[in-house]
């Protein structure tokens, strides 16, 4: 196992707990290129890796609310569902 110092975590599933996936959501251009490039610096960093979205116990959409510069896009995790299921 990794270790990611400040992103070691584990989620703990309440016993009821379901996998589920969010519908995917419609992304413009602009906000496709925000998440890919984000996708790609955490990659690069070790802080996130590839799954097969086939085995996945849960897929989150990405929301986009602008940067406080207002210069660009902030991609940011929509864990509503997973934390209904968390203890």
């Amino acid at each position: 196992v990794t270790d990611r110092g400040a992103f070691n975590f584990v989620i703990r599933f309440k016993p009821d707990a379901r996998p589920f996936l969010q519908p995917r959501r419609r992304m413009s251009p602009r906000q496709a290129e925000a998440a890919w490039q984000m996708i790609g610096e955490n990659e690069t960093a070790g802080l996130v890796s590839r799954i097969d979205s086939t085995k996945a116990v849960c897929i989150q959409n990405l929301t986009f609310p602008p940067k406080p510069n207002g210069k660009g896009l902030r991609p940011c995790g929509d864990f509503r569902d997973l934390n209904e299921q968390t203890e």
